[in-house]
């Protein structure tokens, strides 16, 4: 395969069987990584006949066509004296117009820092101001992008925020001023989380992750080959929910469509005896690959047009139901599975009514399974358009039964938040909390698991704050915040002296 030209392997990538057009990539993606991981070796060799203490760094994105080969990359970088590698993984946030973009960049980084090496300790994220006009980024969302790429696992990052021209530096000032001024934040939060993995819901992906796109019709790679496929998931990360970027940190693993054609059959019953959160499309992949078991649906039906979502008196909805969420269909279309009950401890959570209102009958589900695990499946639509009230509130809840109230910590208030729940040095929670929302916050409710002591709040500037707790919630302590501004960034974790560097 190695000897073949891309264009004529390209053309043989679809044809036959899905099995063997699977395999087929699985060995182009091995050839991808095996081809760059040469290339670095080739750069190192050349280098060590140079200076052999010259340290190499790379830049990545999430470009999954090269095969997430970090780690070996790395390898090949460090040579056979192990010299020390610096990364700095990067991808597109360069304005502050969409300012969510921040979170589906931070995810994007987190899922390639969750990749290197444990030994692998100077990762800079990429802060990149393209093209470089300073009101394009308020000097708020910058400082806030720093916080937000060091919770998801840097240890540093590089600024880009000045273009290539002779111009005064001045208009730039104040960005340098703001780092020089939460300096002892980012220290502290680099010390704190080290390279301890985030925990939380995790998109479960393998590193031949582009191969089952589009695995049964059409032109491959013609989606998903920079990883975007990936943030049809962050929405969930936006009401208070924590991500986690690989299965050390998983406590609820996300499947959508064919992601489950990544995974070898221990892989799924492994995945399927914890908890797992799916949509119909995933539903229908693993029930026709003989898992239906384990998954407590098969599905009835589809009703795209004309739908929403009513959620039943399930205990999982407590005080919601009969709520409704309107996705509206007809302005952007998504597929609506409705589902049926294959055991009898299936349970519905949620059910599809059109306009008039007709009852179609069960769109959403939960079932524990004979390994142990428990399922949800949503088949309205399961990834966006899950910020009302009601919503919210259900996923949370979800997210608590599905992994039997595993998660190190989530936002219970309706708010827009985010959070990456790391672990200091002695194992204690250590979080990393945004106020994702334009309004400033008071008393926002965070829940963390397996403390039974105050915490400390730690702002920007370096201030800190004693959290008491406000009440349990077992195994939860609920904590009630202080008000945070827009876009502010804190830390909460146990407290610990600041460390000030010049």
């Amino acid at each position: 395969l190695a000897a073949t030209t891309p264009v004529a392997v390209a053309g043989r990538f679809f044809p036959g069987a899905r099995a063997d057009r699977l395999a087929l990539r699985r060995q182009w993606l091995e050839h991808n990584r095996t081809y760059i991981a040469n290339l670095l070796a080739g750069v190192r060799e050349a280098v060590d006949g140079v200076n052999p203490d010259i340290k190499l760094g790379l830049m990545t994105g999430e470009i999954s066509y090269s095969g997430y080969g970090f780690a070996r990359w790395a390898d090949s970088m460090a040579g056979a004296r192990r010299v020390e590698v610096k990364w700095r993984p990067g991808g597109g946030f360069y304005t502050d117009d969409n300012p969510c973009g921040l979170l589906g960049k931070a995810h994007s980084i987190g899922r390639q820092t969750a990749l290197l090496p444990g030994a692998l300790t100077d990762i800079q994220s990429e802060h990149e101001n393209f093209p470089y006009q300073a009101l394009k980024k308020c000097n708020v969302m910058f400082q806030t992008e720093i916080a937000a790429y060091i919770g998801a696992g840097c240890t540093g990052t590089a600024l880009n925020c000045m273009g290539i021209s002779q111009d005064p530096i001045g208009e730039y000032r104040p960005y340098f001023d703001g780092v020089k001024k939460n300096r002892r934040f980012f220290d502290k939060a680099v010390a704190t989380f080290g390279r301890s993995p985030c925990e939380g819901l995790w998109p479960a992906f393998a590193l031949d992750h582009v191969a089952i796109h589009q695995a049964d019709e059409g032109q491959w790679l013609t989606t998903g080959a920079w990883g975007g496929d990936m943030w049809m998931f962050n929405e969930l990360s936006e009401i208070g929910m924590p991500m986690a970027y690989a299965r050390a940190g998983a406590h609820v693993a996300l499947l959508s469509g064919d992601m489950c054609l990544e995974f070898s059959e221990q892989d799924l019953l492994r995945l399927l005896s914890g908890g797992v959160l799916m949509d119909g499309g995933a539903l229908k992949r693993l029930n026709e690959m003989g898992y239906s078991e384990f998954t407590g649906f098969t599905l009835r039906d589809r009703k795209d047009r004309d739908t929403t979502e009513v959620l039943t008196d399930d205990p999982i909805n407590g005080g919601f139901a009969g709520w409704h969420r309107d996705c509206r269909p007809s302005f952007w279309p998504d597929p609506g599975y409705l589902l049926s009950p294959s055991a009898p401890n299936s349970r519905i959570v949620a059910e599809t009514i059109d306009f008039t209102p007709t009852n179609y009958g069960p769109s959403s589900g939960v079932f524990e399974n004979g390994l142990g695990g428990r399922v949800a499946v949503l088949g309205y639509y399961p990834w966006k358009s899950v910020h009302s009230l009601a919503k919210t509130s259900q996923m949370k809840a979800l997210c608590r039964w599905l992994c039997h109230d595993r998660l190190p910590a989530y936002v219970a208030s309706y708010a827009k938040a985010a959070l990456w729940c790391r672990r200091d040095g002695e194992g204690n929670p250590a979080i990393l909390l945004v106020n994702a929302s334009l309004d400033a916050v008071d008393g926002m409710r965070l829940h963390v698991r397996d403390v039974a002591k105050p915490l400390t709040l730690t702002r920007m500037d370096a201030t800190t704050e004693r959290l008491p707790i406000n009440r349990m919630d077992p195994p939860y302590a609920v904590f009630q915040l202080p008000r945070l501004a827009p876009w502010e960034a804190v830390m909460v974790g146990r407290d610990s002296r600041l460390k000030i560097v010049d």
